[in-house]
């Protein structure tokens, strides 16, 4: 499916001419000079450019291009984040600082640049390197070489060639690039859209578009909630996989809308249990308050599911905790995890062990926060594991 190009150039009647080397600053006019020269062979690339769509791929046809249209030995298209290691793959120093630093195009032999020396140790009769520009931006750079001493040096004509192949280059590159980022960001918002509000995930997402990342890990004050049914593995087994399974879809579903209803975020599925957050890079008052009202809404919910199941008891436990968590966003290419540490987190999920059958407990700090907007009944000290004094708990009553 691709195109060999074989180009000829016949200079009938012309006396031969040395082939003396230069450097010329790539500018707009420089380019449009090689484009107008070199029309035909611009369509030509952009057909087998143009359907590529990733920068990999566009970076081979690019190389094997310039090798059979040029007759180059040596053939380097390398991405400005590649552009380190030149040297050991051969290309002089000198001439990689005039492409990327100075943007000049470059045909060697030079005897301006003082590298004749350098280049016969490369083995190199003669060279091309012409920076990959995007605007005013250096994308990478393009680099060929002929080895054999028979072989015709480049000429001023191959320079603009190579200059025509360089701005097709960029405009794919700026392509691809474009599309893995768009494929990235569409990965990131699915990903995210699955455990955070819709108000949350754009507040990430922005996060993300501004900064090419998502928040890290950091300090926040927060509202935890955990809640869990009891004894959901006898009931998967007398339910049977499919009934248990569909219950525990609905179970999810419901645990998801009211945690998102009251502006909270969901951290993970533990299983048949949840573990949410209230406050969390959130301007919206009262976390303590909403995430309360969310465990009795959920106790309302269970008891609800727990009447179309008559062959089956639904308990469930919903600990609440406020105070200071370490929260960020932990992020691979495949996957992304919001991670919520500390000690407030491990009280919430203590209370809720506590907290069965079908109760709200909270820890002190929140219990602060909600004095005179629930009816509440001091529970008193309950231990946590690794923890060295106990904690005072309270339920919230319905």
């Amino acid at each position: 499916g691709g195109y060999i190009l074989s180009i000829t150039y016949v200079e009938p009647n012309q006396p031969a001419r040395p082939v003396t080397g230069g450097t010329r600053p790539l500018t707009r006019d420089l380019l449009l000079e090689a484009v107008d020269q070199h029309a035909i062979l611009m369509y030509e690339v952009a057909r087998q450019l143009n359907t590529v769509l990733d920068t990999p791929t566009a970076l081979e046809h690019v190389t094997t291009l310039i090798k059979r249209s040029m007759g180059a030995d040596q053939c380097v298209v390398a991405p400005r984040g590649q552009t380190g290691s030149l040297e050991e793959r051969g290309i002089p120093r000198s001439v990689v600082k005039l492409a990327l630093e100075e943007k000049s195009a470059v045909l060697l032999p030079d005897p301006a640049l003082h590298i004749t020396e350098e280049l016969r140790k490369l083995h190199v009769e003669s060279a091309i390197c012409v920076p990959i520009m995007g605007g005013n931006s250096v994308l990478g750079l393009i680099y060929i070489a002929k080895t054999d001493p028979l072989s015709r040096p480049f000429t001023q004509r191959d320079l603009q060639l190579v200059i025509t192949i360089s701005h097709q280059t960029a405009l794919t590159l700026q392509r691809t690039q474009l599309i893995q980022k768009v494929q990235e960001e569409q990965h990131i918002r699915q990903v995210l859209q699955r455990f955070l509000s819709p108000q949350q995930a754009e507040y990430a997402l922005q996060s993300y578009f501004k900064n090419g990342r998502l928040p890290d890990l950091d300090e926040h004050h927060a509202t935890i909630l955990f809640a869990d049914m009891s004894d959901s593995t006898g009931m998967a087994e007398r339910m049977g996989t499919q009934r248990f399974g569909h219950l525990l879809k609905r179970y999810h579903q419901t645990m998801t809308d009211i945690v998102f209803e009251n502006g909270g975020l969901l951290d993970q599925f533990l299983g048949d249990g949840v573990m949410a957050v209230f406050g969390l890079n959130d301007s919206r008052p009262d976390p303590e308050v909403r995430a309360v009202t969310a465990g009795l809404q959920i106790l309302d919910a269970i008891e609800t599911l727990d009447q179309e199941i008559p062959d089956e008891e639904l308990n469930i436990g919903v600990g609440i905790n406020s105070g200071t968590v370490m929260a960020g966003y932990i992020s691979t290419k495949q996957r992304v995890e919001l991670a919520i540490l500390g000690d407030t987190v491990n009280v919430a999920a203590r209370l809720q062990q506590y907290a069965r059958p079908n109760r709200v407990l909270i820890g002190p700090p929140t219990m602060a926060a909600i004095v005179g907007k629930f009816h509440t009944r001091r529970i008193g000290a309950i231990t946590v594991k690794g923890r060295t004094r106990p904690i005072q708990a309270h339920e919230v009553l319905r």
